[in-house]
């Protein structure tokens, strides 16, 4: 019992000794608090995202003119109308991804869709129907199944969290401080 009311003694004064020498004055100013959270704002964002749905043509093997006729007659027959008009739709004349869901790729941030196809559903809403977006492969007409927006947490809901890993950090660097200035000032010898 003596022994283990030594090490816990020991413990303890280890601590309380670390805490003065490394903890006692680190604090986190509201400022940088602050300036943390300005210039690390997308950690604290979702993107949007979109659930899409995609009906490619191919354009190999057929006339332009048949193409472009069919791209016309099937933007005319898909713009208001159902999800099931574009999943029959898909089954008829697609040769794109996932033709037995109707053309559904999931779920797909904005920011990682092909250019060509970001610039056409930017401001696409849910069920929107956008294209033909002509491409050197295909004509792709895509869907928009559903839409989560872009949103970024405010500074208040995340102000605490940014607070105690400024001061985690700071700890941790104010204990390396120390314990490196403990290391040059000792003497340390080696017997082989």
């Amino acid at each position: 019992m003596a022994e283990f009311r030594e090490r816990a003694y020991e413990n303890v004064a280890v601590d309380i000794l670390i805490n003065e020498m490394c903890f006692a004055d680190t604090f986190v100013t509201p400022k940088s608090v602050y300036d943390f959270y300005v210039e690390h704002k997308d950690e604290y964002s979702t993107p949007r995202q979109l659930r899409l749905q995609i009906l490619k043509l191919k354009s190999d093997g057929i006339h332009k003119d048949e193409l472009d006729n069919l791209s016309v007659h099937l933007k005319k027959v898909l713009n208001g109308n159902s999800k099931n008009e574009f999943d029959d739709a898909v089954l008829l004349y697609s040769e794109g991804p996932n033709i037995e869901r109707g053309g559904d790729i999931g779920w797909i941030e904005k920011s990682k869709l092909r250019k060509d196809f970001s610039e056409y559903v930017k401001v696409a809403e849910t069920g929107q129907v956008v294209g033909p977006i002509k491409s050197k492969e295909a004509y792709y007409f895509l869907r928009v199944d559903d839409v989560i927006k872009e949103k970024t947490d405010s500074f208040k809901d995340v102000h605490k969290k940014i607070e105690e890993k400024l001061l985690a950090k700071q700890k941790e660097k104010n204990y390396k401080t120390y314990v490196e200035s403990l290391r040059s000032k000792a003497l340390i010898k080696k017997y082989l």
